[in-house]
């Protein structure tokens, strides 16, 4: 009984642990002046997350300087606008956007869930945009919706104004070789950031273990350790092989940003977000690469927002 109740208390324990991590972020200084605020699923503060209330209210804001939604498929292959792959987290219901068709789950919804184009229709061409493709884990999928996102831009005239973001690594990598010219490890070669790029992209990074163990010194360096002779890849690596230039992370891990800083090509940027429902576009820091430009004797560009290339 009594060991029955020291398990129940450490599970308990554990999960406050980990919830207070994704909730309370760490102090952190890269938050500038030139820090730039973005819509979160659109004006996700004061509306539900990704619905066309939320959108129309992110365009009338000013202080939104772009907007993020997320986009995925229903059963019969309607691109919609929901962040989680199930009604689980918002209404409480089991159901998954991708066992519906788009008809079931308006049926099913306790709010109207809009299509891309009802979206789009609403927005496009109005504030810069973030789409972010929600893998459901078929890459063919995945890369049919990112073709069809991206022919949609080019028809509204707004490819250069639009980051593509994704958790996965495989989708980010091929939509980069397909749309970016980027092969394997050319954008080791192009440090520098002088090849152009058709569109801009992001690979997200929700949390890992790290991400936990970095609160407790201790484990951390364990953690870091293990990390360094090899029985981990880094966010730093698989970030920089995917060939995005957008680095998308969960307010918890911005201390990895802090200390992967350093090591990333001058001309990307970080977006973090948070529980309260907050997104940032920070440019990184001139002052880091003194160094880089005095041993090889030329300029740094300033580094612009991905709508202003």
């Amino acid at each position: 009984m009594k060991k029955r109740v020291v398990f129940v208390v450490l599970i308990i324990a554990l999960v406050l642990f980990l919830g207070l991590t994704l909730l309370i972020y760490p102090s952190t200084d890269i938050l500038t002046d030139e820090t730039i605020l973005g819509a979160h699923r659109g004006n996700s503060v004061d509306y539900i997350e990704n619905t066309l209330p939320a959108f129309e209210s992110a365009l009338v804001k000013d202080e939104y300087k772009f907007i993020e939604f997320d986009v995925q498929y229903s059963k019969d292959k309607e691109l919609v606008v929901h962040h989680d792959l199930s009604l689980t987290r918002i209404q409480h219901k089991p159901n998954k956007i991708k066992d519906l068709t788009y008809k079931q789950l308006l049926d099913v919804s306790d709010y109207h869930i809009p299509t891309y184009k009802e979206v789009m229709d609403l927005i496009a061409g109005k504030k810069p945009l973030n789409i972010e493709i929600k893998s459901q884990g078929d890459i063919d999928d995945d890369l049919e919706i990112a073709d069809f996102v991206v022919k949609d831009l080019e028809e509204r005239g707004i490819v250069k104004t639009t980051l593509i973001s994704s958790i996965s690594f495989e989708l980010i990598n091929e939509f980069n070789r397909r749309y970016n010219n980027l092969s394997n490890y050319t954008h080791y070669y192009n440090f520098w950031g002088k090849q152009k790029r058709y569109i801009d992209t992001g690979l997200i990074f929700y949390v890992d273990e790290s991400t936990f163990t970095q609160r407790i010194s201790w484990l951390g360096y364990i953690s870091e350790f293990f990390r360094n002779i090899g029985l981990y890849d880094s966010m730093h690596k698989s970030w920089w092989l995917s060939g995005a230039n957008h680095l998308m992370i969960h307010g918890a891990n911005i201390r990895h940003y802090n200390n992967i800083r350093p090591k990333i090509p001058f001309n990307s940027r970080v977006v973090y977000w948070t529980f309260d429902d907050k997104m940032y576009l920070v440019l990184p820091d001139k002052e880091i690469w003194d160094w880089e430009k005095e041993a090889n004797g030329f300029e740094i560009e300033e580094v612009n927002p991905w709508w202003y290339d």
